[in-house]
């Protein structure tokens, strides 16, 4: 799904980075996610596109899109 949804957004030029944050089962946690944010940015992402749902609290991702967006 995610690198459809990029290689449709995206101009030929770009950069594709491509990271799992969840298992085999679909499943992961907070930890994970926010890391692979880290690792985006760190890594020169511009645009970090997930496609996420959950039922936990918002604010540690919010802290983690912050810090991505700084």
């Amino acid at each position: 799904h995610g690198s459809h949804c990029a290689c449709t957004a995206l101009p030929d030029e770009a950069k594709l980075l491509h990271a799992a944050v969840l298992g085999n089962n679909g499943s992961g946690g907070t930890a994970g996610i926010i890391a692979a944010i880290h690792w985006a940015v760190e890594s020169g992402a511009n645009i970090v596109s997930m496609s996420l749902s959950g039922n936990g609290s918002e604010d540690p991702y919010e802290r983690a899109i912050r810090r991505a967006r700084s």
